[in-house]
């Protein structure tokens, strides 16, 4: 690198360091505000479809139950 190249990356690295930057994750962007569309459903191998043996597909997925908040009362 010559000096210009040098003084440019270590100014760019401080800019990072001042916006908060502490670690590079990934060659690609990732959104992580997005909601996750989850995995893949599992194909259903062409055997099993034939005999019967698939899974039911009209079952819906278990969702864990979710408590209600707590009562809000006042901290004494």
């Amino acid at each position: 690198m010559n000096p210009d190249r040098t003084a440019a990356a270590r100014d760019l690295i401080a800019f990072y360091l001042e916006a908060g930057v502490d670690a590079l994750l990934a060659e690609e962007p990732r959104d992580r505000l997005r909601p996750d569309e989850g995995p893949e459903p599992a194909a259903v191998p062409a055997a099993a479809a034939a005999s019967g043996n698939a899974p039911s597909q009209s079952a819906a997925p278990q969702t864990p139950a979710v408590r209600a908040p707590a009562e809000r009362r006042p901290i004494e």
